[in-house]
Protein backbone atom coordinates (compact mmCIF):
# COMPACT_ATOMS: atom_id res chain seq x y z
CA UNK A 1 0.00 0.00 0.00
CA UNK A 2 1.33 3.39 -0.96
CA UNK A 3 0.12 6.65 1.04
CA UNK A 4 0.68 10.25 -1.10
CA UNK A 5 0.90 13.35 1.62
CA UNK A 6 0.28 16.11 -0.44
CA UNK A 7 0.75 20.10 0.72
CA UNK A 8 2.69 22.62 -0.94
CA UNK A 9 5.86 23.14 -1.00
CA UNK A 10 5.93 18.95 0.56
CA UNK A 11 5.31 15.31 -1.12
CA UNK A 12 5.81 12.45 0.73
CA UNK A 13 5.53 9.32 -0.21
CA UNK A 14 5.10 6.42 2.29
CA UNK A 15 5.52 2.57 1.34
CA UNK A 16 3.96 0.32 4.07
CA UNK A 17 5.80 -2.57 5.33
CA UNK A 18 4.27 -5.83 4.09
CA UNK A 19 5.09 -7.95 7.34
CA UNK A 20 3.77 -5.28 10.76
CA UNK A 21 6.28 -6.84 13.74
CA UNK A 22 3.92 -6.27 16.36
CA UNK A 23 0.47 -4.84 17.68
CA UNK A 24 0.48 -0.86 17.78
CA UNK A 25 3.43 -0.40 15.58
CA UNK A 26 3.36 0.51 11.89
CA UNK A 27 6.15 0.55 9.44
CA UNK A 28 6.52 2.61 6.60
CA UNK A 29 9.46 3.12 4.09
CA UNK A 30 10.13 7.37 2.20
CA UNK A 31 11.33 7.23 -1.03
CA UNK A 32 14.32 9.98 -1.10
CA UNK A 33 16.17 11.60 -3.80
CA UNK A 34 19.09 11.97 -1.22
CA UNK A 35 19.32 8.14 -0.96
CA UNK A 36 19.14 4.79 -2.92
CA UNK A 37 16.58 3.36 -1.16
CA UNK A 38 13.86 3.74 0.67
CA UNK A 39 14.39 4.97 4.23
CA UNK A 40 12.56 3.19 6.93
CA UNK A 41 10.80 4.58 9.89
CA UNK A 42 8.38 3.46 12.31
CA UNK A 43 4.85 5.26 13.91
CA UNK A 44 3.63 3.48 17.33
CA UNK A 45 0.23 4.06 18.14
CA UNK A 46 -0.93 6.19 21.36
CA UNK A 47 -4.50 5.99 21.82
CA UNK A 48 -6.12 7.57 18.50
CA UNK A 49 -2.61 8.96 17.57
CA UNK A 50 -0.02 7.76 15.85
CA UNK A 51 3.51 8.71 16.80
CA UNK A 52 6.95 8.89 15.43
CA UNK A 53 8.79 6.13 17.24
CA UNK A 54 11.71 4.86 14.75
CA UNK A 55 13.84 7.95 12.16
CA UNK A 56 16.94 7.04 12.79
CA UNK A 57 18.07 6.08 9.10
CA UNK A 58 16.55 8.77 7.76
CA UNK A 59 19.66 11.10 8.01
CA UNK A 60 22.57 8.54 7.74
CA UNK A 61 24.22 8.20 4.44
CA UNK A 62 22.58 11.12 2.26
CA UNK A 63 24.15 11.38 -1.00
CA UNK A 64 25.61 15.46 -1.28
CA UNK A 65 24.05 17.36 -4.15
CA UNK A 66 25.68 17.45 -7.72
CA UNK A 67 26.43 20.94 -7.24
CA UNK A 68 28.10 20.93 -3.49
CA UNK A 69 30.44 17.57 -4.10
CA UNK A 70 34.27 18.11 -4.38
CA UNK A 71 35.69 17.60 -7.90
CA UNK A 72 39.24 16.93 -8.52
CA UNK A 73 41.34 19.79 -9.81
CA UNK A 74 41.09 18.85 -12.86
CA UNK A 75 37.83 19.16 -13.26
CA UNK A 76 37.45 22.42 -11.77
CA UNK A 77 39.51 23.72 -14.10
CA UNK A 78 37.56 22.26 -17.14
CA UNK A 79 34.69 23.09 -15.51
CA UNK A 80 35.37 27.23 -14.82
CA UNK A 81 36.36 27.51 -18.79
CA UNK A 82 32.36 26.59 -19.53
CA UNK A 83 31.27 28.77 -16.78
Amino acid sequence: MKIQISAVPYAIELTEDTHPAEAGYRKFFIATAGADSPRPVTLKQNGNAWNLYEYSSILSGIRMPVDHQVLPEREREEKRVWD
